[in-house]
């Protein structure tokens, strides 16, 4: 089974190893991943998305901003829109909780999106 993981400019400020989209990461456990990057959040690139929703049928949204009226939900409902009768599961977003980000860096790094949270939403689409 194949899935769409879109990850808009994820954190480029994050080292490496803590990018929910680093190849190894999130990669391990599936074969066909079919990740999404975005450079910039205006103009959003909506067609490869699209194309890529197309191909497999499937979408995980992961991103740095909030679940509710974030980019992702903009980008799900756009998909929702355009894609319906490919997506053969329901959009899985990954993304930080509607409340203010935390001062303490430990607590920051439960809210920010993380590889295992990201891997445990495509495992979700795939029906794992």
């Amino acid at each position: 089974m194949d899935a769409t993981v879109r990850a808009p400019q994820i954190s480029r400020h994050r080292r490496r190893d803590q990018n929910p989209m680093t190849t190894r990461t999130a990669r391990r456990d599936f074969d066909r991943l079919s990740p999404v990057y975005d450079e910039t959040r205006q103009p959003l690139d909506l067609e490869t998305i699209a194309e890529s929703v197309k191909r497999t049928s499937r979408l995980v949204i992961a991103s740095d901003d909030v679940k509710r009226g974030g980019v992702g939900a903009e980008i799900s409902a756009s998909i929702i829109e355009t894609c319906f009768d490919y997506l053969d599961a329901p959009i899985n977003r990954v993304a930080c909780p509607d409340t203010p980000i935390p001062f303490s860096p430990q607590l920051e790094q439960q809210y920010m999106p993380n590889a295992d949270r990201v891997v445990q939403a495509v495992e979700t689409v795939l029906g794992r």
